[in-house]
């Protein structure tokens, strides 16, 4: 493992001269443009982060740095990680703050550094849309929403996620099924098979658009003739020499006995007798095989040596020749109806996506394809291209890509569009900019949304001929240590795929443990084998029928076992923050697929055991229990004689009978009742469920779905009822129902049949979030645990070859073209040759998913399996590399026959046993809860210092005894003109004042809209004003305060104009009135009390300087200061609350 360097120090900060610190600091190097190949657990998101706040650092504006992500939930962390550390730096001491900046590996550091650093929180908060964070399809999303006539779509389209495209393609499928188009879907439908076929088959069509629409399959391909059709192939063999030989022979093979000539013999005289593909059928399976790679060929024996030797030998030439001429009319057969297959799926793709295309433009909608198609087609426009990139907040000079290796090629386009300026013509003159991709193609993992690891590698050769053809350094820099996993986990990793053969990448597996002193496990179980059949062990619980002894049972209840023994047992395992006790928490069970085995076998046997599961990480929304019981209280709501349904919900959480009392409504109830009117019948016996059923029933016609179902879970309980039942986990389901009622009440009118009707379809899945606070034990899929992590990783579902799966239904050729697969022992060269393309792209990412798997362990990485492991197997390689490293043998768990283990540093193998645990007493009350509680008190009423009463006007005035709210309309329109023209440059003021009038006075007469022009005109033209908003005046500065020392009453209200100087605070308020008194005496004592509330508020927030008040008669443009003393005494008369 070479010398120990111990990643921190005693004090556990980062060693700054580490290797591993160097090279993050070399890729945050925000100057120069990086590719960044980054190991697992090397930190690439603080690279991102750092490197992100080194550009702001070097004054790059936060709306020109665009950071593309690979899922909402990286954008959130990155910016999360970002602001955070931002804000810390606003508040922090002068040397502290330089530290930190000093950490990123910024060198020289002065007090201008210091004090941008302390503003850049500020800066990124007030850019406007924030930190331009995103996923690809977020971006694009929102430059179609900034250009949607430029690129073609509906202005404030909708984005359609994947349950809205799925049922739009279904409806869009039936449309064509019932309409003109009719014969390409029966030409489709008779091949589709199973509950889902035709959803799968229209998604496949979906992603393979662009090749659908582009290129068609020729006869010449499948090896045959345009001409050629199924009659003139089988026709070959229905003449009458063929016949009479086919007869013959057979007979002569029957004759001869022996089993293998009888079976021969009873096929050819069965073909004797039929004519057409039933022969042809018939003589394929006499003369030809399926097995094998290479599809039909002959079999190497279909008649004993004796019967050639013998009666067959004057018959051996025409033998042989009639096994060739089958042989070629099997393989034309074949290539026809691969042809016709093929052609059926382009024929009717050529009626679908054009229909569906049609669909979503009536909605004005969008999907995720779309969204980076038309972004695409945008950026590839000439004529508009570089004035929308202009147009994104004049242009972007610095692009980050996250998780590149999962880009697809259709994002790279986008990407490419936007840097293709960067590095050559007017875009390198005068501006730095810079491109910064990160991403390992060893974690290539989402091939099937159209990722390509071989992508990756072609983009770093161009763009790199592409930046140091413009003289400008591009370093490729590897991120080879990991801060999360320990050596052992590492050094298995490493050994598991040495041999070049065994990895899905290209180069050398080379990892460095950054906390060299950090013990780890690698153990390795022997598989559990099948059983040759299984043995039924009992009943289950859930479906009353025998439970079979399976294998992946077997190693389901042997892991929830050892894990029960490990917590029970109190094994310490070593974290980041010391070593603790395990908990299920730290555990995290990883299989290649939801649908495998082992996947809810261990949900189930955790679950049997008593360990806090979290459930599965996604779920069927029809098969959610929790689903099911409000589906079927809303079905008895909406007809009362559905019995099966109230007998659902009487059973349920929600109705609370037992198996028994329901029996006994049922079975006692008359001949031809219903259960609803027995359960009326059954008087107080079941009284609360009667009760909650007489509401909801009462409700039914005038509440919406939601509605409905809020009263179901709020007010009747049903939500904790569920969740006491069900556990926490039940949660996912309630709240997906309640998500549907809102979707369905946004786009029908909401009535509770229409909910019912579209309620299970399609039958969507449901995205469970872990509470990353609950102690529980996570399941899920490896792609799933893409970038989370966990002290103990168990990989259970390791023995299967990787190319046991469910393939697709369509296979693309090396040229782009799309072929409806038939079988493979009949499929054509074609079709044979894109499937060995497609299965060796296919092991290549099945051995990146085992290395993504393995690398989510920190401490503990376990690896098991049931049933015979197969060659090239998940259990098969980590065997090979464990052997590599040297590992020893290992006491088995419990239901395991051997073990194996790689371990390295001190690991405690057991902590105390912890004793019994003390009975657990509920926690005593608080003392203040046998005491009264005190007087409530009085709740500080607010004023407002223009509340205060008195005249706001002259007396013996039109104005004072005029229309009161009109005047106080105008008043308001003319502070919301004031406010903005003064908010303008000086310069720009006057030439403001007939726009702004129009705007705010848009519903004014024209006679008031040209008082509030001369009014405003008086405001723009005075010096007095325009000298204090120069010197920094605040306009509608909010104030508030005590009206007195003694703290009552309390005011609140904003000053018009407000001038804090060193020595002196000036308040001026503008006044509308048409009638101006000459001078301060005469000013209406109102007015006079309002601006003595402002001084009393001043005079307590700015003890020591003198308060001064003046009105601005906007009637006149008077400047009228008012003396201190006549405003106190104002004050002094004012009507106090």
């Amino acid at each position: 493992m070479g010398p120990r360097r111990p990643g921190r120090d005693r004090e556990g900060r980062a060693m700054t001269g580490h290797p591993a610190i160097t090279q993050q600091r070399r890729a945050a190097v925000p100057g120069q443009s990086a590719w960044v190949t980054a190991n697992a657990g090397s930190g690439k998101t603080k690279v991102l982060t750092d490197r992100v706040t080194r550009l702001l650092l070097d004054d790059a504006s936060p709306e020109r740095i665009l950071c593309l992500t690979y899922t909402t939930a990286a954008a959130s962390e990155i910016q999360t990680r970002i602001l955070t550390q931002l804000s810390d730096w606003a508040s922090l001491p002068d040397d502290k703050l330089a530290g930190r900046i000093r950490s990123l590996g910024v060198e020289a550091v002065g007090p201008g550094d210091v004090a941008r650093a302390r503003r850049l929180f500020a800066k990124a908060v007030d850019t406007p849309g924030g930190l331009r964070i995103q996923t690809i399809h977020a971006f694009c999303a929102s430059v179609l929403r900034r250009f949607p006539l430029e690129a073609g779509v509906s202005p404030g389209f909708v984005e359609l996620d994947d349950i809205a495209s799925e049922d739009l393609r279904l409806r869009v499928a039936e449309d064509i099924a019932a309409g003109p188009g009719q014969k390409a879907f029966d030409s489709v439908a008779r091949y589709l098979t199973g509950e889902d076929s035709l959803s799968r088959f229209l998604d496949e069509i979906c992603s393979s658009a662009s090749l659908l629409e582009g290129k068609d399959v020729t006869d010449e391909a499948f090896g045959i003739t345009a001409e050629l059709t199924e009659a003139e192939v089988c026709a070959s063999l229905d003449d009458p020499d063929t016949t009479d030989l086919i007869g013959r022979l057979g007979s002569a093979l029957c004759e001869a006995g022996g089993s293998m000539n009888t079976g021969t013999g009873r096929l050819l005289l069965e073909a004797q007798g039929v004519l057409g593909a039933g022969r042809l059928q018939l003589l394929a399976r006499a003369f030809l095989t399926t097995s094998g790679k290479d599809g039909l060929r002959r079999k190497s024996r279909v008649m004993t040596g004796g019967f050639l030797a013998g009666p067959g030998k004057p018959m051996a030439n025409a033998i042989n020749d009639l096994t060739g001429r089958v042989e070629q009319a099997a393989i034309r057969h074949a290539a026809i109806e691969a042809r016709d297959k093929t052609r059926a799926l382009t024929a009717f793709a050529a009626q679908f996506l054009p229909a569906y295309s049609a669909a979503k433009t009536g909605l004005g909608a969008l999907d995720f394809d779309d969204l980076v198609r038309a972004t695409s087609r945008l950026l590839s426009d000439r004529s508009v291209a570089d004035w929308v990139l202009y147009q994104l907040d004049g242009g972007i000079d610095h692009i980050l890509v996250d998780e590149a290796q999962d880009t697809s090629p259709l994002q790279w386009s986008i990407i490419e569009r936007i840097a293709e300026d960067f590095f050559a013509g007017e875009g390198v003159a005068g501006r730095q900019r810079t491109l910064f991709v990160v991403g390992d193609p060893k974690q290539s993992i989402f091939s099937f949304q159209g990722a390509d690891v071989a992508v990756f590698e072609d983009l770093r050769r161009r763009f790199r001929e592409r930046i140091e053809g413009a003289a400008q350094a591009f370093p490729a820099i590897e991120l080879l240590h990991s801060f999360r996993s320990s050596p052992a986990i590492l050094r298995t990793i490493d050994q598991t795929f040495r041999d070049p053969d065994n990895c899905g990448w290209s180069g050398p597996t080379t990892h460095l443990p950054f906390h060299e002193d950090a013990p780890g496990r690698v153990d390795l179980w022997e598989a559990i084998p099948s059983a040759q059949k299984p043995q039924a062990v009992g009943l289950s619980q859930d479906d009353h029928i025998p439970v079979q002894d399976h294998s992946s049972r077997r190693l389901a209840e042997a892991i929830a076992r050892e894990l029960r023994r490990l917590i029970d047992a109190g094994t310490i395992i070593p974290t980041r923050d010391g070593p603790r006790p395990m908990h299920e928490g730290d555990v995290m069970i990883l299989v290649q697929r939801r649908q495998s085995g082992p996947f809810h076998d261990i949900i189930r046997a955790c679950k049997a055991a008593g360990l806090t599961v979290a459930g599965a990480d996604r779920l069927r929304f029809a098969g959610e229990i929790a689903v099911r019981d409000l589906t079927a209280m809303l079905s008895f709501l909406s007809l009362e004689t559905d019995d099966l349904a109230l007998a659902t919900v009487l059973r349920s959480p929600l109705g609370g009978l037992s198996e028994s009392e329901l029996y006994d409504l049922a079975a006692t109830r008359p001949e031809g009742a219903t259960l609803w009117s027995a359960l009326l019948a059954s008087g107080t016996r079941h009284a609360p469920v009667l009760s909650v059923l007489h509401d909801l029933r009462a409700c039914t016609d005038f509440l919406r779905p939601y509605d409905l179902l809020e009263r179901v879970l709020t007010r009747h309980g049903g939500r904790q009822r569920l969740l006491d039942r069900l556990g926490a986990e039940a949660v996912d389901g309630i709240d997906a129902v309640l998500d549907r009622a809102i979707a369905y009440e946004a786009t029908e009118v909401p009535t509770l049949d229409g909910f019912l009707a579209g309620l299970g379809e399609p039958d969507i899945e449901i995205k469970r979030q872990p509470d990353q606070n609950r102690q529980a034990l996570r399941v899920m899929t490896v792609h799933a645990a893409k970038g989370l992590e966990a002290p103990v990783v168990i990989l259970p579902d390791t023995t299967a070859a990787p190319s046991r799966r469910k393939a697709d239904s369509t296979v693309r050729t090396s040229d782009g073209r799309v072929l409806w697969r038939v079988n493979k022992a009949a499929a054509p060269d074609l079709q044979r040759q894109a499937e060995r393309e497609d299965a060796r792209r296919h092991l290549a990412e099945r051995r990146r998913l085992l290395y993504v798997a393995m690398s989510r362990a920190e401490s503990w990485l376990i690896v098991c399996g049931s049933g015979n492991p197969e060659k090239d197997s998940w259990h098969e390689l980590v065997r090979q590399g464990l052997e590599a490293a040297g590992a020893g043998v290992l006491d088995p768990p419990e239901g395991i026959t051997a073990a194996w283990r790689h371990s390295w540093g001190e690991w405690p193998e057991v902590a105390k046993v912890p004793g019994p645990a003390a009975e657990e007493r509920p926690p005593s009350l608080p003392d203040w809860i046998g005491r009264p509680p005190p007087e409530p008190v009085p709740v500080r009423r607010i004023v407002s210092p223009s509340a205060l009463g008195g005249e706001k006007a002259l007396p013996a005035t039109a104005e004072a005894e005029g229309d009161t709210e009109a005047a106080l309309e105008f008043g308001s329109a003319l502070h919301r003109c004031i406010e903005s023209v003064l908010s303008l440059p000086e310069g720009s003021r006057e030439a403001a004042i007939t726009s702004v009038v129009a705007s705010v006075g848009s519903t004014m007469p024209e006679a008031a809209r040209a008082v509030l022009t001369r009014h405003l005109a008086a405001v723009v033209a005075s010096p007095a004003i325009a000298a204090l908003i120069a010197n920094g005046a605040l306009l509608e500065a909010g104030l508030c305060g005590p009206l007195a020392p003694d703290g009552a009453p309390f005011a609140a209200g904003a000053a018009d104009l407000l001038h804090v100087a060193p020595d002196r605070v000036l308040v001026v308020d503008f006044k509308s009135n048409a009638a101006v008194p000459s001078r301060p005496d005469d000013v209406p004592g109102g007015i006079l009390r309002q601006m003595g509330g402002y001084d009393a508020i001043l005079s307590q927030v700015y003890p020591g300087r003198r308060v001064e008040t003046a009105i601005f008669w906007t009637a006149t443009g008077d400047f009228m200061p008012l003396p201190r003393d006549i405003v106190r005494a104002a004050l002094q008369n004012a009507t106090m609350p």
